[in-house]
Parts: C-alpha cells; sequence; structure tokens
C-alpha cells in the first residue's frame, strides 16, 4: 500500500509534534522529498532530532551526510561564495568561489540543515531562498540527493526571530 501526504495530517503544517516523534515525521518527510520547516523553543531538541534521523539513514547507507548551517552565524557571502575573476572566451568575467561546507558530489546523498532560519539577517534568507526553491545558489547547484530541513524559533522568541517570507513559507513543510 502506497503512503500518501494529506497536508492536514498530524506531521504536516499547523500541527504540534512531540520532540520524541520528530525524528520519525522528518523521515516521511525525506521519503515524500518535501523541505520540511521545524518551529521550537531553543534546546528542546531539533537539532538532536536531525541527528538521530542521519544516524539512522546512516544503518542503511554509510555514505548518508548531514551537512548542519548555522544560519545566524553567517553572511550572504558565506553561502554565495567570494567573487573571483575567470577567464573565459579570452574576456575576463566574475565566478564565485563554491565554499568548502557545500556538497560538491552530484551523487552525494544525505540532509542539510539550515539552523536558526528565521535568526539570519534578511540577506542570508535571501540567499537560501534560491538554495530552497532553485536548489543552487548562483552557479552552485544542490545535489539532487540532498534533503533540506530547516529549524526557527517562533517568531517573538527573542529579539533576532524574524517572520518568514511568503515564498519561504511556501517551499516548506512546518
Amino acid at each position: 500500500m502506497t503512503e500518501t501526504i494529506n497536508l492536514n495530517n498530524d506531521f504536516l503544517s499547523g500541527s504540534v509534534i512531540t520532540i520524541d516523534k520528530l525524528a520519525d515525521h522528518i523521515e516521511k518527510m525525506y521519503k515524500h522529498n518535501l523541505n520540511l520547516f521545524m518551529w521550537g523553543n531553543p534546546g528542546i531538541g531539533k537539532t538532536d532530532a536531525v541527528k538521530q534521523f542521519v544516524a539512522k539513514q546512516r544503518l542503511t547507507n554509510p555514505d548518508f551526510k548531514s551537512y548542519y548551517l548555522t544560519l545566524a552565524h553567517m553572511d550572504p557571502t558565506d553561502l554565495s561564495g567570494l567573487p573571483m575573476f575567470i577567464e573565459k572566451d579570452g574576456v575576463k568575467i566574475t565566478s564565485w568561489a563554491t565554499p568548502e561546507f557545500l556538497p560538491r558530489d552530484p551523487n552525494a546523498v544525505g540532509v542539510m540543515f539550515l539552523d536558526e532560519y528565521n535568526n539570519a539577517s534578511g540577506a542570508v534568507q535571501n540567499a537560501c531562498q534560491q538554495l530552497i526553491q532553485e536548489r543552487r545558489i548562483g552557479n552552485y547547484h544542490l545535489p539532487d540527493g540532498i534533503f533540506i530541513i530547516a529549524a526557527g524559533n517562533p517568531e517573538g522568541q527573542n529579539n533576532a526571530s524574524t517572520q518568514l517570507s511568503a515564498p519561504t513559507k511556501n517551499r516548506f513543510a512546518h
């Protein structure tokens, strides 16, 4: 029997999930290739749930990797890379040096975990928008086997947390 996803189901938008069930729900999103945004107070175990999911995946696929980015500590160039000049057809053009922490293997499988998403600056969130929507940043393309998970604190939780833009909200199951 094929499992179907109902957007009003207990593991998607608008529902509360206990932290001990979160790793199981991450697995459901992964199986359906749906970007996931986890909301919760600081210190409740969102990151640990992602680590549990990754550990479980590694039992069957040792090549399953985790790419952890704390967005609140980043600048836009940390994601897009630094500009450099290259010569193409006798003309110097601007290209971007891909950050070393982004997966380069086109066959890579795993999770890109964008932590503290709504505590990041607007410019960093904008850079992530292209990654989430188009699975690329500039010339860099995120491998198809990489699943995107983001996490944030409820709006108003602290002075740094901001409201997500409508396009960002629409790209995630919450």
